[in-house]
């Protein structure tokens, strides 16, 4: 089976072209119409080089992309209940607030941005249940979560995960 390829040259002058393809001969038929030049290049090779060279510029434009989107990601949990140094969400009312340092593993080349997420809450169930979880101090090489609570609410015991995930540079 034959298959050819065509590409459509269009110039405002007259132009003298040589065609050299990698694999077999191209020719090339000419027409003048309104002082332009009209090429019609025929190659059996020459449209499967361009769909290589396609195939691989767009290979490298999705590889691009991706490595501008690199990331560094790490996660954990967090707990905090009676034992915790420092837990007074379960005592008396007011403002009460607990404080988790978390270092990670590895530090981040940039700061991280962080995610909190509550999966565990034991509290009493006579008053209403008001608790806030934020991450403060956020560095390249830990946070501090901190867990409140105030008026009646106690809280017996409170955790969940973290997420820390950087952009990069």
């Amino acid at each position: 089976m034959h298959h050819s390829s065509y590409a459509v040259v269009r110039t405002e002058a007259p132009v003298l072209a040589h065609i050299v393809a990698a694999r077999g001969f191209a020719t090339a038929h000419c027409s003048q119409k309104n002082g332009q030049i009209n090429s019609l290049i025929t190659n059996n090779t020459i449209g499967a080089d361009i769909k290589k060279i396609g195939m691989i510029l767009a290979l490298l434009l999705v590889l691009g992309v991706m490595s501008s989107f690199a990331q560094e990601v790490q996660s954990g949990t967090f707990s905090a209940n009676s034992t915790t140094p420092n837990y007074t969400l379960h005592q008396q009312s007011g403002d009460r607030a607990v404080s988790i340092e978390v270092t990670f593993d590895k530090g981040f080349e940039v700061k991280p941005e962080i995610i909190l997420s509550v999966s565990l809450l034991d509290a009493e169930k006579t008053t209403n249940i008001r608790y806030s979880v934020l991450a403060k101090a956020i560095s390249r090489d830990g946070f501090v979560i901190t867990i409140r609570t105030w008026s009646d609410s106690k809280i017996y015991g409170i955790g969940g995960s973290w997420l820390a995930v950087s952009h990069g540079k």
